[in-house]
């Protein structure tokens, strides 16, 4: 996942730690690429803490996912409009931390049916 790879990076430069090697299936190619990026980060100066938070400002924690929208759409049809407000509220400001709201900027839960769609749908 783009935001959360990119929200693990910035907080984890000199090597990848389990975080962030679970969001890419090539620990090789991960491994190389955070390699080149550190050595580039000191080519750079760049201050670890700054850039952490110029990493955090671009990239959301939450993102309306597929996941996410069909549970709110099923919730929605059986009448419990609860998770279209605090989605509502949450994406509002989807930079910020929102506690009590994590299952939002992680993964899709374990059996959840993957939806594929297209620029058309």
């Amino acid at each position: 996942d783009y935001s959360r790879f990119f929200r693990l990076v910035s907080r984890h430069v000199e090597g990848a730690n389990d975080a962030v090697r679970m969001e890419v299936a090539d620990g090789e190619r991960l491994a190389a690429w955070l390699s080149r990026y550190a050595e580039r980060l000191r080519r750079e100066h760049s201050v670890d803490a700054e850039r952490h938070v110029r990493m955090l400002a671009v990239n959301p924690r939450f993102v309306l996912r597929n996941w996410i929208a069909q549970e709110a759409i099923a919730n929605a049809q059986s009448g419990n409009f609860t998770m279209i407000e605090e989605l509502r509220l949450l994406l509002a400001t989807p930079f910020d931390e929102h506690a009590g709201m994590e299952r939002f900027a992680g993964p899709a839960p374990e059996g959840t049916a993957e939806v594929a769609l297209s620029c058309s749908s």
